[in-house]
């Protein structure tokens, strides 16, 4: 039998739910952009994010007419993924109607529009007011109930919530408004909660709100010219922190100053009924200009009440006219829709990103093209790396070879290793010097290098892993042969190569064929960001020393894979602040490619122009090669 949802929670999809009820096609779940908790008409209402988890076959959208297409456009993309059909009321297949949601005109209009389009409206007036969320700042997420569900991880598993956090904490906002505490009072009537846990709650939410804030640095910057130009400044705000805390986390994020502030839930209205009326009795003034992102709140609130505006995109509503648009399509758990916010931070942190390539995104320093193209997959390497590790108790010493091993051996020391009782060791390990280690087994090349490996304690006794990235299994191969044993291997994705290996391969060329064909375009991209600074290792002499070669990269290179790693390091930085390291939340690996692949959507220009070419030097081959897109090679 077919499992069917609900989207919607009016009298439409009431009538609906009777209907299949009688026809005996009992609906399993009820969605709803507001309501994420409790039951309509018996069907348990669900977070629509979540919707991966149900094994969904059709949705049946229960809204008037007006409002079918954008909620359609609203979902399509996480449906689309997860291979839902979208129906309308009278069993219509909306797909055939409204096919894939196309956003370039509003691109085009938009992208008209330019931060100094912006300045002028400023000047133009004589009190200028701001919204504050995804207007002056933006949160690192999706939306902002995901950090109710971060505060869940933290604290959900020691309060033993039975239903998900964040319809519930939703829920109390929806049904008592107001302030923080009086939400929370709420929630101790709805769940099993002491007044002592509820303050734990309250500081763990305002520890992610303060934390997963960012500027948006144009934004503030309009916010300071406007000070700077005399103008009566005001910021105006939906949201249940009072006064206080709203300034705590404005001055964080670089925004300070003579200013009002309106915040809905000090004066009990929010800006649809009342709250521009309240601010223009408190603020005179002759010529008013409202800025803000959400197109009912903001511009039609301000315009009813004659106030002049201008409409800013968030980060999420700008990556929708871009080939980042399927993106939200494949965020499922928290740590993707994470991934995703953090991607939507670098990309689009100014609303006026698109003006000069319309819906073309620009990169052009390697500190953001590591951050965004590559530290995803590397964090989901090393937390599926840390879980096989932990499940293998018999492993020792996790082995990162020189010398793309290096920022994975770092990474490795400053979150996991604490959570392990594996060792993490750094090897010379190229694959040049441990073939010809093996192949000349009885000259000094073979001799110096076994000692080598003894001095560092691997022995062919122990059990280990190696840990790498794109490859076929040689190194694995060679060091088999040196230390006559049989090493596991972990890798990112394993290449055509040899067969007769102990290989758990993350993208395997059987059953991940798209995943591997990436990697063959952009392996070489991946290991020279995660390299070290190092020239390869060419031999170990009698001292027990590394050889290096002499050093084959461009300073352009070098510089490239040096700020990479800092984007990369950051993004770690973010996922252990949120107590997502080591966590064991799902991570989708189609996320990560996704991301991996977009990289060749974009305009790569400054610090990154040289990626154009794709050519790295090979060390094993000893030259430089490029890689063919029409052939699909490295040559």
């Amino acid at each position: 039998m077919k499992r069917t949802a609900i989207y919607g929670t009016g009298n439409l999809a009431a009538n609906k739910i009777k209907e299949l009820v009688h026809s005996g096609a009992d609906p399993v779940v009820v969605y709803d952009r507001l309501h994420f908790w409790g039951e309509f008409c018996g069907i348990p209402i669900r977070f629509w994010g979540h919707v991966w988890k149900e094994d969904i076959d059709e949705l049946i959208i229960c809204a008037p007419d007006m409002y079918v297409e954008e909620i359609y456009r609203r979902i399509f993309d996480a449906a689309f993924n997860n291979n839902i059909r979208i129906l309308g009321y009278g069993g219509e297949d909306l797909y055939e109607i409204f096919g894939i949601p196309d956003y370039r005109l509003d691109s085009y209009c938009y992208s008209k529009r330019s931060l100094k389009d912006l300045y002028a409206a400023i000047d133009d007036a004589e009190a200028v007011s701001f919204d504050i969320f995804d207007t002056l700042i933006m949160r690192r997420t999706m939306e902002p109930t995901d950090v109710f569900e971060l505060v869940d991880i933290d604290s959900g598993k020691k309060f033993h919530f039975t239903d998900d956090f964040r319809a519930v904490r939703r829920e109390a906002e929806l049904k008592c408004g107001g302030n923080i505490q009086r939400i929370y009072s709420e929630i101790s009537g709805m769940v099993n909660v002491s007044q002592s846990d509820i303050r734990e709650l309250i500081e763990k939410e305002l520890k992610y709100e303060s934390l997963l804030t960012v500027p948006r640095r144009d934004m503030v910057e309009a916010f300071k010219y406007a000070l700077k130009m005399g103008k009566s400044v005001s910021l105006i705000s939906d949201m249940y922190l009072p006064h206080e805390l709203m300034k705590n986390i404005l001055e964080k994020n670089g925004i300070s100053g003579d200013y009002s502030l309106f915040i809905s839930c000090d004066y009990g209205v929010n800006k649809g009924n009342g709250l521009f009326q309240i601010y223009k009795n408190k603020i005179n003034a002759n010529k008013y200009l409202h800025i803000g992102d959400d197109l009912y709140a903001d511009i039609c609130g301000a315009k009813r009440e004659g106030i002049v505006t201008f409409e800013i995109r968030s980060s999420m509503d700008l990556a929708k006219y871009t080939t980042l648009s399927a993106l939200t399509g494949y965020a499922r758990s928290i740590v993707d829709r994470l991934i995703a916010g953090i991607v939507m931070e670098e990309l689009f942190n100014s609303p006026f990103s698109l003006c000069a390539h319309g819906d073309i995104i620009e990169v052009d320093d390697a500190r953001t093209y590591g951050k965004v193209f590559i530290a995803p997959l590397i964090f989901y390497y090393m937390e599926q790396l840390f879980l096989y590790v932990k499940q293998n108790g018999s492993i020792k010493t996790v082995l990162f070879p020189a010398r793309d091993g290096f920022l994975m051996k770092k990474i490795f020391d400053m979150y996991y290793k604490e959570h392990l009782s594996a060792e993490g060791r750094y090897l010379f390990a190229s694959r040049r010097l441990c073939n010809e280690a093996a192949d000349y087994d009885n000259t000094d090349v073979g001799r110096n290098y076994r000692k080598y490996l003894k001095q560092e304690g691997i022995e062919n006794e122990g059990e280990y892993v190696l840990c790498e990235l794109c490859s076929k299994g040689s190194t694995q191969d060679a060091l088999n042969r040196i230390l006559k044993t049989s090493l596991k291997g972990f890798y990112l994705s394993r290449r055509d190569g040899l067969d007769n290996l102990d290989i758990h391969s993350l993208y395997d060329r059987k059953e991940h064929k798209a995943g591997v064909g990436l990697f063959v375009e952009w392996g070489n991209c991946i290991e020279s960001v995660m390299s070290s600074n190092d020239p390869s290792c060419i031999a170990i002499d009698s001292t027990l020393q590394p050889v290096y070669d002499i050093e084959r990269r461009t300073e352009k290179e070098k510089i490239f894979m040096e700020k990479s790693q800092k984007g990369i390091l950051e993004f770690f930085d973010i996922m252990s602040d949120c107590g997502l390291i080591a966590s064991g939340e799902h991570i989708s690996d189609d996320l990560c490619l996704k991301l991996l692949s977009m990289q060749g959507n974009v305009v790569l220009s400054g610090e990154l122009d040289f990626l154009n070419e794709r050519g790295f030097y090979d060390d094993l081959l000893q030259k430089r090669i490029k890689y063919h897109f029409d052939r699909h090679i490295w040559e």
